[in-house]
This record gives structure tokens, sequence and C-alpha cells, in this order.
């Protein structure tokens, strides 16, 4: 896919405007592994998930062009804006053959300043032990908005999925973007998200890491990271 064809797809979605069909507002009383990351001035800029006590899993796209006193993560909350605790970035690692053109490898690590399961409803989603097949339920977590237009939801929603076959989502998408290294959602339930990094889970692990939505542009499949691939990549450079 060119390049910048794929530019105008994100400006298209847009960072501030997520719209899921379907989807239920999270309980507040929830433990949360779901995180905002945020600039310095408290606007959110992707999300992510706690994978470790320091670390957060995000994208490569979110954090590539950024340095760690301009970042922040905010956890503990379903709201995106209040109820919740701040934790400094500290170190970005980004995945070293990501491709902002094609998104390949769009995997990414914040480190924060001190543990944030000090923060109440806090907690770490596990990283899989399997591959995701097709067909199999997932439930993908996003904060968003009610009708596809303003004011946008600031609270956490859930939304269930379906994984599809990899050469179903390649022939709505392209090769190029869609690899053995992504896992597709169905697009009948699917959604714009209010930045990337949002959560796929199956049976409480997570599968997939959102990277481009395709419901806002035309009927086409969700895709995420398949978080399997990256396992030991992750691994190895969280380890503390």
């Amino acid at each position: 896919m060119n390049p910048k064809l794929l530019s105008l797809i994100f400006i298209s979605l847009g960072v501030s405007a997520a719209y899921q069909v379907g989807s239920q507002p999270v309980p507040d009383d929830q433990l949360l592994y779901q995180v905002s990351v945020k600039d310095l001035s408290y606007s959110h800029k992707c999300a992510g998930s706690i994978i470790r006590p320091k670390y957060v899993l995000t994208t490569a796209r979110c954090i590539k062009h950024d340095v760690p006193s301009n970042l922040q993560v905010f956890v503990g909350s379903i709201h995106l804006h209040y109820g919740g605790a701040i934790f400094r970035a500290v170190q970005l690692i980004t995945h070293q053959y990501f491709d902002n053109s094609t998104l390949a490898d769009n995997v990414g690590l914040i480190k924060t300043v001190g543990s944030m399961l000090t923060a109440p409803k806090t907690r770490v989603v596990p990283l899989p032990n399997d591959f995701t097949y097709p067909g199999e339920p997932c439930i993908f977590y996003s904060w968003n908005m009610s009708n596809g237009s303003p004011p946008f939801s600031a609270t956490l929603r859930y939304v269930n999925k379906s994984v599809m076959s990899l050469a179903d989502c390649q022939s709505r998408w392209s090769v190029n973007i869609v690899t053995i290294q992504n896992l597709c959602t169905d697009y009948a339930a699917g959604g714009c998200t209010l930045g990337e990094g949002a959560p796929l889970v199956k049976n409480g692990s997570l599968v997939g890491m959102f990277s481009l939505g395709g419901t806002c542009v035309g009927g086409k499949p969700d895709v995420y990271v398949d978080i399997k691939s990256y396992v030991i990549w992750i691994n190895s450079v969280a380890t503390d």
C-alpha cells in the first residue's frame, strides 16, 4: 500500500475518535491493565497494556519519535481524564525492524518510574502461551464514543470480536499491510479506535494490540499486532 494512502487512513481515523458498534461499558470496579499514554498536557496519545509492573506494551508508531520526558502513563481508571494515577516514562523501546510505512513490527514498550501496581485497581495482563486462530472469540477494549460523531465518550468500553482468517483479511487490505504477525477481527462489530495500542484479549490473555482500524474506512477488518509473535522480543527487553 502507498505510504501516503496509509497516512490518509490514519488521518481519517484520528487519535481523538473511536466508534464501537455494540459495545458495553467496563464496570468501574474492574481491575485494569489498560492505560492511556498521555503527553505533558494530559492529552491522550494512544492506549497500552501493563505487561510488567514497570512496563507498558503499546505500538511503536505511538512512541517512535518521542522522548521519555514528554510522556506519562495514566493507569487505574475506566475514565480517560480522571480517577487514576500518573506514572512518568523513563525509557521508550521500539522494535528494531519497525516500518512506519507498512506498520510491520509495530511494537513498543514504555518503562515507567516505579511500579504501576502501586496504584489502586491496576494489574498485569498475561501474555499469550499459544497462537490465536480464525473463529476464536475475543474481547476488544477501547475508549470510544457512542455514535460515530462528537461528543466523544471518555469511558472505557468493550466489544466482542471474532478472529478472521489471515487470507480473508489480506484480501480486504494488502499483503504488505497484513502479515503473519497480525491478527484481524470481523468488522460487523468493529470501530475506529481512540489511539492505537488498545488490547484484544482471549481467555484473559493479551493476544492482540490494535494497529489499524478498518470499520471507519469502508468496512474493512480491524488489524492488530499478533502478540504471540513478539513474546520472545518482549521478554528479551522487559527484563526488570
